[in-house]
């Protein structure tokens, strides 16, 4: 890997877009990467990028990746390309769809967008001579495609709850909290962030763990603190999550700067 940068966006983008992470290859690279807690989309000029599912691979030119419940497995030929990184409710300003429908899947964006437009946001991105600047090709495409809605109070107190709380929340306290049956609120938080509070809840409390693992605390205590009644169970959840060994990924995290750059779990395929 050449260089990952993140990038914010312009100022009245950052409640709807978190970053945009510019990356390069010089050399073919298979790698993993973990679920994340937003949307992300993928622009990649070359159309080198392969995802692997299974025993399926899938050639990606641009694309909108849903939100996922276990890790994806992708190879990458010699190229540059950008992922955009939402908020967790950023996504449904630029792209009216039913977010949940994209749960554990992606879709080709020219179903959101027409292909001559994607043509010429690509092209202007690959002419575009420095960072910056293709950080403005970027920041100009999506002012432009700006929808103006307002996010959803309840969806969006529901995410505080889950936030505070490290997703270690029952769903039930949850909806009382907010004066809500679990089903209204199941069905208004899917299509806004893309998959249920619980599961949404699970993916916050795994990259807690990420983010504040240390290696000599015991993951018998990291069990217990994120709700948790069992060791083997805790273990399961984390390889269901990242395809390796709980041992596996701390490892790999520890060895690879990427993760500290940039929080989106990516390790490379051992």
């Amino acid at each position: 890997m050449d260089f990952f940068d993140a990038y914010p966006p312009s100022e009245a983008l950052r409640p709807y877009i978190e970053s945009y992470a510019i990356i390069k290859f010089t050399e073919p690279m298979s790698y993993n990467v973990l679920p994340n807690q937003v949307l992300v989309m993928g622009i990649y000029p070359d159309g080198l990028l392969t995802s692997t599912q299974g025993t399926s691979a899938v050639e990606v030119r641009a694309e909108l990746f849903g939100l996922h419940d276990h890790w994806r497995s992708f190879h990458m030929q010699p190229s540059e390309f950008v992922t955009i990184h939402f908020t967790a409710l950023g996504a449904g300003t630029f792209f009216k769809v039913p977010l949940h429908e994209l749960f554990n899947g992606s879709s080709a964006l020219e179903a959101f967008v027409s292909a001559s437009t994607l043509e010429e946001l690509t092209e202007r991105f690959v002419l575009a001579p420095t960072q910056a600047e293709k950080v403005r090709v970027l920041d100009h495409f999506f002012t432009t495609r700006l929808l103006h809605t307002s996010p959803d109070p309840l969806v969006q107190g529901a995410l505080c709850f889950i936030y505070e709380s490290q997703g270690v929340l029952p769903m039930s306290e949850l909806a009382s909290q907010l004066h809500i049956s679990q089903s209204r609120l199941e069905k208004r938080f899917r299509s806004q962030v893309g998959t249920s509070p619980k599961k949404y809840a699970s993916l916050v409390r795994l990259h807690t763990l990420l983010h504040h693992h240390q290696p000599d605390v015991p993951l018998t205590q990291y069990a217990y603190e994120l709700g948790y009644f069992d060791q083997a169970h805790f273990a399961r959840d984390l390889k269901a999550f990242s395809g390796v060994s709980p041992k596996a990924l701390f490892r790999s995290m520890k060895s690879i700067s990427a993760f500290r750059v940039y929080p989106n779990g990516v390790y490379p395929n051992e």
